[in-house]
């Protein structure tokens, strides 16, 4: 964690009073990203997971639908810089993708058209999650989030079973944090089917439709989602779960997913 994090003097005024103190400060880099040895991108991110970042976005912008896509991805550590080599059948969806009308999300990657997203199937999943697992896995995810409690400045999102987180990530940017999640299961071939997602951010529908081209079911956040996100699951099938904290949570889409007890049952009639 100490590439992530510098220490710096800073004055702190409490009480009228004030003293010097020293303070975490989150890094953020530039990272240049090349295909077929052309610029592509660069993403102001926290500096580290780079190529599971550049392989992340360019899996939820679409650009490549899997592992064999990508016929090489390395890291400059001294340029900051991943490389990456695409097959034939990926440069070519690049290319196309290039001539058509873009629509930005406030990441400033692509924000796919419904007709887009429609195109991609639901992941098919029994997964069921009770109350008691909802609250432990955004309690979790909080007790994980040992960059934000130093700093402060960052978002983050987590792989989890229903017991237990089994990844996790970090990013000044919340669409990194997904990017990195997303590039993480492309790059090691682990499927999301089964696994839930936490967040530490709103769900916007580009968080929503991230969430879902990697293929996830699932996702809880200690924040809202925003309507068009709730509209964009409902029709994907995905379980929308925001405002988890303490001992509640919000149940947006799909609830069907939530196992609740004879207790719960009576309580709410």
């Amino acid at each position: 964690m100490s590439q992530l994090i510098r220490q710096i003097r800073v004055s702190r005024y409490e009480k009228e009073k004030k003293e010097q103190i020293s303070d975490s400060v989150v890094q953020e880099h530039v990272l240049s990203i090349r295909i077929n040895e052309n610029p592509f991108i660069e993403l102001v991110c926290s500096p580290d997971q780079p190529e599971n970042l550049a392989a992340g976005f360019l899996f939820t912008q679409g650009i490549v639908t899997d592992r064999g896509e990508i016929a090489e991805i390395v890291f400059d550590k001294e340029a900051f810089e991943v490389r990456i080599t695409l097959g034939e059948k990926a440069a070519d969806r690049l290319n196309t993708m290039d001539k058509a009308p873009k629509r930005r999300g406030s990441s400033g990657g692509l924000l796919f058209p419904e007709s887009f997203v429609g195109r991609i199937p639901p992941t098919p999943d029994n997964l069921q999650i009770s109350y008691g697992d909802v609250l432990r896995l955004i309690r979790l995810h909080h007790e994980k989030s040992g960059l934000f409690k130093q700093t402060g400045a960052v978002h983050s999102c987590a792989v989890c079973t229903t017991r237990n987180i089994i990844r996790f990530y970090e990013d000044i940017g919340r669409h990194n944090a997904f990017d990195k999640m997303a590039g993480d299961l492309l790059v090691n071939e682990f499927a999301a089917t089964g696994k839930i997602v936490t967040a530490s951010c709103r769900i916007s529908l580009e968080i929503l439709q991230k969430t879902r081209i990697a293929g996830f079911s699932v996702i809880i956040s200690n924040a809202a989602p925003t309507y068009a996100a709730v509209r964009a699951a409902e029709s994907a099938g995905i379980t929308v779960i925001g405002f988890a904290r303490n001992h509640r949570f919000n149940v947006y889409t799909h609830a069907g997913r939530i196992i609740v007890n004879d207790s719960m049952h009576a309580s709410s009639d």
